[in-house]
C-alpha cells in the first residue's frame, strides 16, 4: 500500500526530472546562440558588409534579416553578435524592433511563442504560403475551432488537423491545450469530460511583451 511519504518521493523525482530538463533547454539555447555568433563572424569575414560602428539597430537588424527564410529573435541577436561582436546587443530592443516591422507589415508572425518555443518570423513578400492560424494565440485557435462541446483530446486533435503548426509532439500539444483549457480567465468551461467556450473573461490574444517575441 503506498504511503503519503511514497507519494511525496514520487513528485520528488519529477521536480528534480524538471529542473534537469529545464537547465538543459537552457544551455542547448546558449550553445546554439553561441555557435549561430561564431558562423554570422565567419560570413561577415568572409563576405563582407560590416556597417559602420555607430549604426542604429533598425539599419543592423535589417542588415542581418534574411530575405526569404523564417527567424527567431535569438537567431537575429546571434548575427548581430557576429556583426559587431564588441557591441551589446539587448534581445528586447531586437524583439521589439521586429514587432515593430511586423505592425508595419513588413514582416509576417508565421508562429507566436510557445512554451519553449520562440515565435518564428519571415519577411513580409517572402515565398512562404500563409499557415492556417498564422500568428494567432493558441487561445485564440482554440476558441475557433471549439465550435461544440469536445474533450480535451478531441479538441487537441482537431486543431491538428485543422492545419495549426507546432513542433511540440501530439503528447505534449494536447497537454498544453489542457494546460490552456483550465487556466483562469480564458473563458473555457468544463461540463462533464467536455469543455465549451463561454466567452472572454480578458483578451485571448494578451501575451507579456517579454514572451512575444521570445
Amino acid at each position: 500500500m503506498k504511503t503519503t511519504n511514497d507519494f511525496d518521493q514520487f513528485n520528488a523525482l519529477r521536480f528534480k526530472a524538471r529542473e534537469r530538463r529545464d537547465k538543459a533547454i537552457v544551455a542547448a539555447k546558449a550553445e546554439y546562440a553561441a555557435v549561430l555568433a561564431k558562423i554570422a563572424t565567419l560570413e561577415h569575414d568572409l563576405l563582407g558588409g560590416r556597417l559602420k560602428r555607430h549604426s542604429t539597430i533598425s539599419d543592423c537588424v535589417q542588415a542581418v534579416m534574411p530575405r526569404d527564410e523564417t527567424f527567431t529573435v535569438l537567431e537575429i541577436v546571434a548575427k548581430l553578435e557576429g556583426l559587431e561582436p564588441g557591441r551589446v546587443w539587448r534581445r528586447h530592443s531586437v524583439g521589439n524592433y521586429i514587432v515593430t516591422l511586423m505592425k508595419r507589415g513588413l514582416v509576417r508572425r508565421l508562429d507566436r511563442h510557445k512554451g519553449h518555443e520562440p515565435s518564428v518570423y519571415i519577411r513580409a513578400g517572402a515565398n512562404v504560403p500563409k499557415r492556417p492560424f498564422e500568428g494567432q494565440s493558441l487561445a485564440v485557435v482554440m476558441r475557433q475551432v471549439l465550435t461544440k462541446p469536445m474533450s480535451q483530446t478531441e479538441l487537441a486533435i482537431r486543431i491538428l488537423e485543422a492545419g495549426y503548426h507546432t513542433t511540440m509532439s501530439k503528447k505534449a500539444f494536447r497537454k498544453q491545450v489542457g494546460e490552456m483549457l483550465a487556466m483562469p480567465g480564458n473563458g473555457f468551461v468544463k461540463d462533464g469530460a467536455k469543455w465549451e467556450w463561454a466567452g472572454p473573461c480578458r483578451s485571448p490574444d494578451h501575451v507579456p511583451t517579454q514572451m512575444a517575441h521570445s
